[in-house]
């Protein structure tokens, strides 16, 4: 295959030098200067401020019986109360991302019971839910207002691209388990869904600035009104993030910059429903350290290498009626990503078009059905351990779906059927159809039950790819063998791995200032991706002469996941929120008859079997506000990462209406920890250190 335009130096003219991002002194000195000048900016301003939204508001702003009945989207594509969901939701609010402390969604995403959230370096995340995690964790959709941001390269979601703002973001729904019936393939083990506030909820100017022992950077935001039927509001965000450390608590290679752009505008003209463009665009680098299999005697060379980051998108949508009735939405967007990094470039055009339609069928039936179609096309370059055959490929996708929520007794029984049709150019047609009940015996508790079925379609690699992962020395196949080559080839027969699932859960209220929330499933997978050995041949190329030991993808293992996750909200008193979560996870793989894959069984070490958190957020006086947070995550027996736990701190202090002062401690029970190690892609982790930043943050 012949390089792109994008075309990586091979691994003999790529640098190994280390060219580290400055000392960790240096960065150490960055967050007093930063929030000192962001304080000189803000009293330089002093008498202005004060007409724009609050930053992170207080408890008494949202009660907890609004979070109750909060409604949410993703579990149905139109709003419904959160106690007449039948699925296991969870709702992380804008105060809770913001009090959290987090600088990034995945570290805001720890608060989620149910999912996994762990670091593989500084900029690399592994997030999935209900198992199976991973930096391409495959069985999760990621959406970000309705844009899948769900690579189909590896399967899996680049964290480290999807920096929004996070006070631009209204809430984060997070389904656990299938949700394949109306969104369709990929989204086995749930979907997370991140909803952006609308423009008009973005009034004024905010300039937010942050810096610390890890991190530094600057948000900036205008909004404003364009008469009396249109909001708009453009952001800007830059973020620096410092490098890691290893074990021994050296800094690494894996510092990472991005600076994001977006904008929107949110149109409402007399009787023709609502119209919203908006779109983001992007650029930055990241730094990690590939292991790369070169021939003997090294085997193995560390090399550093600088990732290009770039892409943006824009989206249009159209919806007609009200979003709690009947009506229509028509979308439709165009999102571009470009990498390139030591192994691999690739450049990624999508075009999304999806239709949906509501309507009420007497006043039992509450129907909701749409149509979708997604083109997409990649160009993909080579180097000299990893091929594409072909290097171009063009991906078209059709769908349809329909899910009727029917009145069995009015206010108190509902019986939801739904399917999914989709039709690709890989596995041909997938059908995923659910059928969930709910029951509400009493206004304060709901009990609900679903059974699921999911698919996750083969990604590009899986079928296209070749990656030369390591070198064997000579004898190892055998005595009087040459060396050997291990390559990860791809499968183009290989077939969608499925899921069956079954659930059940309770949602009670026993008092107005305790809400209780729980879930339990059990999975069981078909068809899982197996590591299966090719008979070895010899190669002459690359030199030495060796013999290739080829592993390809089949779907030769099976495997059944169960458990369950609780979460608990007690408000103390009107000043004092507490939250309590725990996950329960259990996972048995197998390999299928005629498996000869020693590897894959291994992932049931890849999940933590006990997962805990308690958050506390107080409002105390003088406008202070303090928030604690707790984390216990068990081990990974199969990687050798023990169990942790951690606690982060933030205090904040609002002097008056707009201006916000804080500090955050992360990870402050350990110098450092590690959280994950990279699977396929052999890059090397580093561990989380523990860090400590100001912000100021300015509404006017």
């Amino acid at each position: 295959m012949r390089p792109g335009p994008g075309h990586r130096p091979n691994l003999e003219e790529s640098d190994t030098a280390m060219h580290h991002t400055g000392t960790r002194h240096e960065r150490a000195a960055r967050p007093l200067l930063g929030v000192v000048a962001a304080a000189c900016l803000a009293l330089c301003a002093w008498p202005s401020a004060g007409r724009g939204t609050a930053p992170a508001g207080d408890l008494t702003a949202i009660s907890l019986e609004d979070l109750l009945h909060a409604e949410v989207i993703s579990a149905a594509r139109s709003p419904r109360p959160l106690p007449d969901t039948p699925a296991a939701v969870f709702v992380l609010t804008r105060d809770d991302i913001l009090r959290s402390g987090a600088e990034t969604l995945p570290e805001a995403l720890r608060a989620v019971p149910g999912l996994q959230v762990a670091r593989i370096d500084a900029n690399k995340w592994a997030v999935s839910a209900r198992g199976f995690n991973g930096r391409f964790a495959n069985k999760l959709l990621v959406l970000v207002d309705g844009r899948t941001v769900y690579t189909p390269l590896f399967s899996g979601v680049y964290w480290e691209v999807q920096d929004i703002p996070l006070d631009d973001i209204d809430r984060v729904e997070v389904v656990r388990g299938p949700g394949a019936a109306l969104w369709g393939g990929n989204a086995v083990n749930g979907v997370i869904n991140i909803i952006t506030r609308r423009a008009s909820e973005t009034p004024g100017t905010r300039i937010a600035l942050r810096s610390g022992t890890e991190t530094s950077g600057l948000d900036m935001r205008q909004g404003g009104a364009l008469g009396p039927t249109a909001e708009w509001r453009l952001s800007a965000r830059y973020s620096d993030t410092g490098e890691g450390v290893n074990r021994q608590g050296d800094p690494a290679f894996d510092g990472w910059t991005i600076l994001q752009l977006g904008g929107r505008l949110d149109w409402h003209p007399a009787r023709a429903g609502e119209v919203t463009l908006q779109g983001d665009v992007y650029g930055g680098e990241a730094g990690q350290t590939y292991r790369v299999a070169v021939p003997p005697p090294a085997f193995i060379r560390l090399q550093d290498d600088q990732v290009s980051l770039s892409g943006g998108n824009i989206l249009c949508r159209w919806r007609t009626g009200r979003e709690d009735g009947p009506g229509t939405v028509l979308q439709a967007y165009f999102d571009r990503i470009e990498r390139h990094d030591l192994l691999t470039g690739e450049r990624r055009h999508t075009l999304d078009i999806d239709f949906q339609h509501r309507s009420f069928a007497g006043a039992r039936h509450d129907v909701v059905w749409g149509l979708g179609y997604r083109y997409t096309r990649d160009r993909l370059d080579d180097s000299a351990v990893v091929s594409f055959d072909p290097d171009a490929e063009d991906d078209n996708l059709l769908s349809g779906f329909i899910q009727d929520r029917i009145t069995l007794l009015p206010d108190r029984l509902f019986l939801v059927l739904g399917a999914k049709v989709e039709r690709n150019d890989v596995t041909d047609f997938e059908f995923q159809p659910n059928a969930r009940i709910l029951w509400r015996p009493e206004p304060r508790a709901a009990l609900w039950a679903a059974v699921s079925r999911a698919a996750r379609t083969p990604s590009r690699a899986e079928r296209t790819v070749r990656y030369d992962s390591a070198w064997l020395p000579a004898g190892a196949l055998g005595p009087g063998t040459p060396p050997a080559l291990v390559a990860l080839v791809g499968n183009p027969d290989y077939d969608s791995e499925r899921l069956t699932a079954w659930e059940a859960g309770a949602r009670y209220a026993p008092a107005p200032m305790l809400a209780l929330d729980a879930a339990v499933f059990l999975n069981r997978y078909h068809n899982l991706r197996s590591f299966e050995p090719l008979p070895a041949r010899a190669e002459a190329t690359p030199l030495p002469a060796h013999l290739l030991a080829p592993i390809t993808a089949e779907n030769r293992f099976k495997g059944r996941a169960w458990g369950a996750e609780i979460s608990a909200t007690w408000e103390a008193a009107p000043w004092w929120r507490l939250t309590g979560t725990y996950t329960y996870l259990e996972l048995d793989l197998e390999p299928r008859h005629g498996s000869l894959d020693t590897v894959t069984e291994t992932a049931e070490g890849d999940s933590p079997r006990h997962q805990a958190s308690l958050r506390s957020s107080m409002d105390l006086p003088g406008r202070v506000s303090l928030d604690t947070w707790l984390r216990y995550v068990d081990e990974l027996p199969s990687q050798g990462i023990a169990a942790y736990l951690e606690l982060d701190l933030r205090l904040a202090w609002r002097p008056r209406q707009g201006l916000e002062v804080s500090v955050t401690g992360r990870n402050l029970l350990d110098p450092h920890h590690p959280e994950f190690a990279p699977d396929i892609l052999d890059t090397v982790p580093t561990e989380v250190e523990r860090s400590v930043y100001g912000r100021v943050e300015w509404h006017f």
